[in-house]
């Protein structure tokens, strides 16, 4: 009985081993350049792009090896073990991983949004507005908000995603010219996202100092004198909200409020550029 089972553990630890070796050599783009996975002949690495994705155990190194080769160019093999992992976030983050290198930005989107990976998401569509494709960005933004919200993903998720769509927007109108027609457009469309952002989150600062100040530049001061006495209420020390008056009063040509919300906002940040450049509308 102990010949039998010093028997079978040897070739336990055999396989153990062998897979060990196995998984380092696969591994060799992390390999240090000491290492023999690191000068492991072509040949043997011929071979083991070749082995079944389930001899590898467990489920996690499948996963690790599949971005392994997707980082090394190897996008067949990555699909290979992206499909021998369960359906789950793990493998819904690998094959949205995959659709991204192989130009599918769509399918990618799609894939990111099973796995909840919200952080590859976003990084796809700044890259795609990186590169100076504002359109696409925007589209990919669109797909991600109507999923998101058909999901029945958290308001505050969702908040998010129309506040970087205002942000786009935004950036669209700068590069567009403000003053032209198609630049105001975008302007509108931006100030809309982010009253929605807004009004899914409504203590969020950064929301409502986006909408006050797009709905100054829009000229709907009324609206904008509101957002920002809210939010000075919520925030009483809120340098923003006190900038935001100060730019209604002067636009509202009530330059005594400006001058008051000035003040205030100049004796909680005296070397504010804000503060400045307001200073120097109001008094020219």
């Amino acid at each position: 009985m102990r010949v039998v089972f010093g028997a079978v553990g040897a070739f336990a630890i055999l396989v153990l081993g062998a897979l060990q070796v196995t998984a380092a050599v696969a591994l060799r783009a992390q390999a240090a350049p000491a290492s023999l996975a690191y000068h492991a002949p072509s040949a043997v690495i011929d071979a083991l792009d070749s082995l079944d994705p389930h001899i590898y155990e467990p489920e996690e190194l499948r996963r690790v090896l599949g971005a392994a080769a997707l980082a090394r160019g190897d996008i067949a093999r990555a699909a290979r073990f992206a499909q021998s992992l369960h359906a789950g976030p793990d493998r819904s983050a690998l094959e949205g991983a995959i659709a991204q290198r192989r130009g599918d930005d769509s399918g990618a989107i799609a894939d990111y949004l099973a796995a909840g990976d919200l952080v590859r998401l976003e990084a796809l569509i700044d890259a795609t507005a990186a590169r100076g494709d504002d359109a696409r960005a925007l589209q990919l933004q669109a797909v991600t908000i109507a999923a998101l919200e058909k999901s029945g993903a958290q308001n505050d998720t969702i908040a998010e995603a129309y506040y970087r769509q205002g942000l786009l927007l935004q950036a669209s109108a700068y590069k567009t010219g403000v003053a032209s027609p198609a630049g105001h457009a975008f302007e509108v469309r931006s100030q809309a996202a982010y009253a929605r952002a807004s009004s899914l989150a409504p203590l969020e600062a950064r929301y409502l100092i986006a909408l006050g100040n797009q709905d100054l530049n829009v000229g709907q001061l009324a609206d904008a004198v509101l957002v920002f006495t809210r939010l000075q209420e919520h925030d009483p020390t809120s340098l923003e909200a006190l900038t935001g008056l100060a730019d209604w009063g002067i636009r509202a040509h009530d330059l005594g409020s400006a001058k008051r919300y000035l003040d205030a906002a100049e004796r909680l940040a005296p070397q504010s550029p804000d503060v400045a450049r307001l200073r120097a509308r109001l008094h020219p």
